[in-house]
């Protein structure tokens, strides 16, 4: 992905805990943001506009 598009911001959503797959991705991956199920939605819609707001 960051061959594709090295500038996208990567929120994983996940319904597992798995915190060693957690790091992993945050860690090799370069997410921005770990999200576990539950969310709240109108949490998730300030997270996702969150990096255009700091960028623009």
């Amino acid at each position: 992905m960051t061959e594709i598009c090295p500038d996208a911001v990567r929120i994983l959503v996940t319904g597992q805990a798995d915190l060693e797959v957690a790091v992993s991705a945050i860690n090799e991956g370069g997410v921005y943001k770990f999200v576990l199920k539950p969310w709240n939605t109108k949490d998730l819609g300030i997270l996702v506009r969150r990096p255009w707001s700091i960028t623009s």
